[in-house]
C-alpha cells in the first residue's frame, strides 16, 4: 500500500538503540542465520532492563495442566484467572471472558514462559481469563503440527471454558497472539467458522501477524499493489526477508498455498469475528499483510477493526524494554483488548 510507505522510515528511537547494541548492529550489517539471529535477539532482550510490572500470583491464579491433542500428545497449557473474592467464590457479578493466547517465535522457538508476562498483564489489566498454549515447534515438529495443536486447544477451551476455567465464552471469546501466534489465531478464526465451533469467536487480538507467506504472493496478483512492505522493508532489522523464508519454508516446511498458514488465500472472508485489533510495526515486512486483512474483515465480515501503527518500528521491537516504544506497545495492547471486549471507535492510529 503506497500510502503506508511513510511508516517504513526507521524511527530515531530504534536507530539509536541499534547503534548502541553492537550485536544488533553487527546483524544489521552482516546478516546471519535465522536461528542464530533469533537467539541473539532473545539474549539481548533477556539481558536488558525489565521495565514492566508483572502481576504476581497474589493478583492472578495460575495453573499448569495439559490438553490432549488429536494424535494423543499432551499439549501443555497455563491458565490465568484474576484473583478476587467474588471470582474465587464463584459469585462474580459479571462473567469473565476468555482469551486463548499463542506466543510468538517464528514457529521454531518459544514456550509457555515466552507468553507468561503478556498473559499475566492481560489477565490482570483487562479482567479476563487467559489460556496460554505451548504448541509444538519446528524443526522437530513440522507443519501443520503447531496449528493443529493450537486448534485442538481452542476446541477444548470452547467446550470446557466454564467448567475448567471459570469463563463464559458466550460473554466474550477472544483468540490472539504475537507474530506466528497471531498467525495461528487468525487461521483458527477460519477453521472455527468452517467447522461451526460454538460459541463463536467474538474478537481477534493480532500483534504483528503473518498473513501470507512471501512465496504465496504470486498467488494473489490482485493485491500486488497493496503488498509493498515485503519489498520496502526486506532488510528490516529483526525480521528480514531471507530469515523469514528460512523459518517458514526450510525449517517449518510449510507449503506456500496452504490457507492454514497463508490464511489470506481463503476464498471466503465472510462470517469472521465481529471485532479485530491489530498491532503493526511500520518497518515490518508484514505491515501491509495486516492492513489488507483488516480491510478484508471490514468489507466481507463487517468487522470493527482497530489498528495501532507503530511508525518506523521493526517486527517485535517491543521485546527490548529499554526503549520507551516498548512500553507504548504494552499500553496499546491493553487498550486494544478493551476494544475487543467493549467496542469503541476503530480506525488506524499512529502511536509513535
Amino acid at each position: 500500500m503506497a500510502q503506508y510507505a511513510k511508516y517504513s522510515a526507521v524511527h530515531p528511537q530504534w536507530e539509536s538503540f541499534v547503534k548502541s547494541e553492537p550485536e544488533l548492529y553487527r546483524i544489521r550489517t552482516e546478516g546471519g542465520d535465522a536461528i542464530q539471529r533469533r537467539a541473539t535477539f532473545r539474549k539481548l532482550a533477556a539481558e536488558g532492563p525489565q521495565m514492566r510490572q508483572i502481576p504476581g500470583n497474589s493478583a492472578v491464579t495460575v495453573r499448569d495442566f495439559s490438553v490432549v491433542a488429536r494424535d494423543g500428545y499432551n499439549i501443555q497449557v497455563r491458565s490465568y484467572i484474576p484473583r478476587s473474592s467474588s471470582v474465587e467464590e464463584g459469585k462474580g457479578k459479571e462473567a469473565l471472558r476468555l482469551l486463548v493466547y499463542y506466543h510468538g517465535g517464528g514457529w521454531t522457538s518459544g514456550d509457555i514462559e515466552t507468553g507468561d508476562d503478556n498473559c499475566r498483564l492481560l489477565c490482570a489489566h483487562n479482567t479476563l481469563v487467559v489460556l496460554n498454549v505451548d504448541y509444538r515447534l519446528a524443526p522437530q515438529h513440522v507443519f501443520p503440527t503447531s496449528v493443529n495443536d493450537a486448534f485442538d486447544v481452542f476446541r477444548w477451551a470452547a467446550e470446557n471454558a466454564q467448567s475448567s476455567l471459570q469463563a463464559d465464552t458466550s460473554k466474550g471469546f477472544l483468540v490472539g497472539g504475537v507474530s506466528s501466534g497471531a498467525n495461528m489465531a487468525a487461521v483458527i478464526s477460519y477453521l472455527a467458522r468452517d467447522e461451526k465451533v460454538a460459541p463463536s469467536i467474538t474478537g481477534l487480538l493480532l500483534s504483528i501477524p503473518c498473513c501470507l507467506l512471501p512465496s504465496a504472493y504470486d498467488l494473489v496478483p490482485q493485491w500486488k499493489n497493496e503488498l509493498l512492505s515485503i519489498e520496502q522493508n526486506k532488510d528490516s532489522d529483526l525480521l528480514d526477508l531471507n530469515s523469514y523464508n528460512q523459518l517458514a519454508h526450510d525449517i517449518l516446511q510449510a507449503p506456500s498455498d496452504d490457507p492454514r498458514i497463508s490464511f489470506l488465500l481463503n476464498p471466503d472472508h465472510s462470517k469472521l469475528p465481529p471485532r479485530a485489533y491489530f498491532q503493526i510495526g511500520g518497518q515490518d515486512i508484514l505491515r501491509d499483510e495486516s492492513l489488507l486483512f483488516a480491510r478484508l474483515l471490514r468489507e466481507h465480515s463487517g468487522t470493527e477493526t482497530l489498528v495501532h501503527m507503530h511508525s518506523g518500528m521493526p517486527h517485535g521491537w517491543w521485546r527490548f524494554q529499554k526503549i520507551t516504544a516498548s512500553e507504548k506497545w504494552a499500553g496499546d495492547l491493553f487498550e486494544g483488548t478493551k476494544f475487543l471486549l467493549k467496542g469503541g471507535e476503530g480506525g488506524i492510529i499512529t502511536t509513535i
